[in-house]
């Protein structure tokens, strides 16, 4: 395949965030300077709640990383939402001739990744959060959750969350299938490497995730819930600059919409990435807050249920009391400075050959 200036664009792109490096996205090029894009939505997937918003802002995300490797080709990028047709959502795109200069942000796209583990709790600077607020244009609005009171309520969530999610049989099923347990790298799933947890406690998760009948005896009769939330919650969500919701700043949400908040968190992350900071998203407090409010065929239990039912308004609650629409917030995340690694775990990309798909 010649190497084109779509193909090179595209070959920073990949490298955007997808849930649990699933890279739902195929590129049907249509000729050197443009191509379709159709990204999966997985109707069985729990954590692609609400038709799918999390498919489209990873979309946004996709089409961020685009626009900024464009530029090293002397492009801007052009892109138009052709709607959704069972299983997938579409977009054109087409790279336009302009002069333009390489983005600022582009060497930090294949080198961001998500970090799970406990960071440094050095506080943000002023200087710091403010380049942060800029990046996010007038799409976003982010608020900070500082201070070890304001930490720990949005922690409270996220342990909730987690109670949930490992009593839940469909997020076993994700879980299970992405993760990976023998390399510290994966082009298509989460190394557990990545995880924040004891010899012990990793020993446990892979028995537990051998089958969901395992799970749910360890959930049930183990305790198996305590060292997991303590080790992948508490301790890392407690151990960070801070948190922080990113809120939309009109309350139109639709899939438009839902892309350009993707976009702009794109920005978002990659700056805190020049920052020398790192991120990692808490997404399952956002999706059984919706879940709360929404019947699903996920919520197979009555203890599910009922815990769903009464987390919405916590969550709520906590947006509120913040200044925050509900209805508004898209990501909740924690960020700080991250401490030295001694083995470099993340996950990694297909090959942009792999991606590539015809009509």
């Amino acid at each position: 395949m010649q190497p084109t200036p779509i193909l090179r664009a595209l070959d920073i792109a990949r490298w955007a965030p997808s849930g649990d490096n699933g890279q739902a996205w195929r590129f049907i090029i249509t000729d050197e300077l443009s191509a379709g894009i159709r990204v999966r939505h997985h109707a069985d997937n729990p954590y692609e709640y609400n038709h799918g918003e999390a498919v489209l802002v990873s979309l946004g995300a996709l089409l961020e990383s685009l626009r900024i490797g464009a530029s090293a080709e002397g492009y801007v990028l052009e892109w138009d939402y052709e709607g959704y047709t069972e299983p997938h959502f579409h977009v054109t795109v087409r790279l336009v001739p302009a002069e333009t200069t390489p983005d600022p942000l582009l060497p930090y796209v294949p080198t961001r990744s998500v970090n799970r583990k406990p960071m440094k709790t050095t506080p943000l600077s002023a200087a710091d959060k403010e380049t942060l607020a800029a990046s996010l244009g007038d799409t976003l609005r982010v608020t900070w959750h500082e201070g070890r009171k304001d930490k720990w309520a949005s922690t409270r969530l996220s342990i909730l969350a987690t109670d949930l999610r490992l009593r839940m049989k469909a997020s076993f099923l994700v879980l299970a299938r992405v993760l990976e347990w023998n390399s510290p790298t994966s082009e298509t799933k989460m190394p557990v490497a990545t995880l924040p947890v004891s010899a012990l406690t990793r020993t446990l998760m892979r028995w537990a995730f051998g089958s969901w009948a395992r799970m749910r005896f360890m959930v049930r009769y183990m305790g198996g819930a305590i060292a997991p939330i303590i080790e992948t919650d508490l301790i890392p969500n407690m151990r960070c600059a801070a948190h922080f919701t990113l809120a939309a700043t009109q309350p139109q949400r639709d899939e438009r919409a839902t892309i350009r908040h993707g976009m702009a968190l794109q920005r978002f992350w990659l700056t805190a990435t020049t920052l020398g900071l790192t991120m990692q998203p808490l997404y399952s407090t956002l999706m059984f807050a919706y879940y709360g409010t929404h019947q699903s065929d996920f919520i197979d239990t009555p203890r599910i249920r009922e815990g769903t039912i009464s987390f919405a308004p916590k969550v709520r609650l906590f947006m509120e009391q913040r200044g925050i629409p509900f209805e508004n917030a898209v990501f909740i995340g924690r960020i700080g400075y991250p401490y030295p690694q001694k083995i470099i775990a993340r996950s990694v990309r297909m090959p942009l050959e792999q991606l590539i798909a015809y009509a």
